[in-house]
């Protein structure tokens, strides 16, 4: 055992060298895999890497990455995403707090087109930030409810984060897909009540938006159809078994164009944008998957996960002290790196752990998600809070951080009643599918 911990923080020193040297995070990881078969595991191992780089991208599922990545930069760059605010904007601007409910409701809505955080925080920020400082609403609640709205796109399918989670694990992917549906409802309406409270309490912080009348409600509800049909073409055709994740992704491909020919909004300009964008997140993405499958053959061969695993099932300790450990450490990773960087470089570690405590693979892939996502609002780096910052053009990020950091605390609740309610998580997948726990 003694010799195991000696290489497990030898693995760690080695890793943070190379995330400290400023390579690429994929880079990174798959050198230190190479140097842990090279020379800590040695036996000729490290000429399974070309094999295992062919195998892990030769994946039907994975496919869906970039189609789901396409369909959401066709409704960005197409302006449909824009629609999108501006038509769910009259829906709940009767309720305390305006415009800030759009956010989080739009944040909701983004997710089920974008698919990734980043994604869905720069689509809602675009939009949201000039309408916000136009109408001169608190910075701390307007800037944090975007970034928190953005965190959505992680959890409410089509996730992408649950895609690299179910290869990874080999999950079922539509059974995550709907694993995160409750949970995205639930923190949604988390989110506007706090919204709402806090305008009660302090009406200054959301300035009243000029009525609309119900006639021009019920109109704008057209404008909501593009995203309807988006959604049902997905997820629709997932959970009535007619197409897999990845039949889905293309169709909702097909979809994302031809709502945005149909509102001419589609043009040469716009599929090159939505491409170019496609291709740089895919590659970031795959590299990634790659580097972080090479370092989890080393990290295995040498039994770390194993013998980590029955280490921490033998202590004397309830589960849920470790499993709070694992949550936390998921947190801390959030406050420096990337969602998918962050889960593909702690899942064998972590994956096996939590699965010998007897805890359920698709219940622990919506609590990574979420725990993730909410270290991506709080400092020191804080991605989405960083990218509300950028796209807001303010100078001080402080209005951002302190806006996010309540949100953060939402997140932090949902995460604790999915933990004590399971079914929370696991009721849909398994009333559709059966066997999920």
């Amino acid at each position: 055992m003694e010799n195991i911990w000696l290489a497990g923080m030898l693995v760690v020193l080695i890793l943070l060298l190379f995330l400290f040297s400023g390579q690429w995070v994929g880079v990174a990881l798959a050198t230190v895999g190479i140097v842990i078969l090279t020379f800590m595991v040695g036996g000729g191992q490290v000429a399974m890497v070309g094999r295992l780089q062919f195998n892990i991208l030769n994946s039907f599922v994975l496919t869906a990455v970039p189609l789901f990545i396409f369909m959401g930069f066709i409704f960005i760059h197409s302006g449909i995403a824009d629609l999108i605010y501006k038509t769910v904007s009259p829906l709940v601007n009767f309720l305390p707090g305006g415009l800030l409910h759009t956010n989080v409701v739009a944040g909701s809505v983004f997710g089920a087109c974008c698919g990734t955080s980043v994604a869905g925080t720069a689509a809602v920020a675009s939009v949201a930030c000039p309408q916000m400082q136009k109408r001169k609403y608190d910075k701390k609640l307007a800037y944090g409810s975007i970034a928190a709205a953005g965190t959505m796109s992680a959890l409410i399918p089509p996730s992408l984060s649950f895609i690299i989670y179910g290869v990874f694990v080999r999950e079922s992917v539509g059974a995550l897909f709907m694993a995160g549906v409750i949970p995205g409802v639930i923190m949604t309406l988390l989110f506007m009540l706090y919204i709402g409270v806090r305008s009660v309490l302090n009406p200054e912080v959301a300035p009243k938006v000029e009525r609309i009348s119900s006639r021009e409600q019920l109109l704008g509800l057209r404008n909501t159809l593009p995203i309807f049909i988006t959604v049902f073409i997905v997820l629709g055709s997932i959970y009535l078994g007619v197409a897999t994740p990845t039949e889905a992704a293309a169709m909702g491909g097909l979809a994302a164009l031809g709502i945005s020919a149909a509102y001419r909004r589609l043009n040469w300009q716009v599929l090159k944008r939505a491409t170019m964008e496609t291709v740089r997140v895919t590659s970031m993405v795959l590299i990634l998957v790659v580097g972080a499958q090479v370092l989890s053959m080393g990290v295995s061969m040498l039994r770390i996960p194993t013998m980590l695993s029955a280490w921490l099932v033998s202590l004397p300790v309830h589960r849920l002290i470790i499993l709070t450990l694992v949550m936390v450490f998921y947190i801390v990773l959030g406050m420096f790196m990337e969602g998918v960087a962050i889960m593909l470089l702690s899942l064998p570690i972590t994956y096996p752990i939590v699965t010998s405590l007897g805890f359920g693979s698709v219940w622990f892939g919506v609590l990574v998600t979420m725990f993730i996502q909410i270290g991506l609002l709080t400092p020191p780096v804080g991605m989405d809070v960083f990218i509300t910052h950028k796209i807001s053009g303010e100078e001080d990020m402080t209005p951002a951080i302190k806006g996010a950091l309540p949100f953060a605390g939402i997140m932090l609740v949902t995460a604790v009643l999915i933990i004590a309610f399971p079914k929370l998580a696991t009721w849909l997948p398994s009333t559709m599918l059966g066997g999920v726990h």
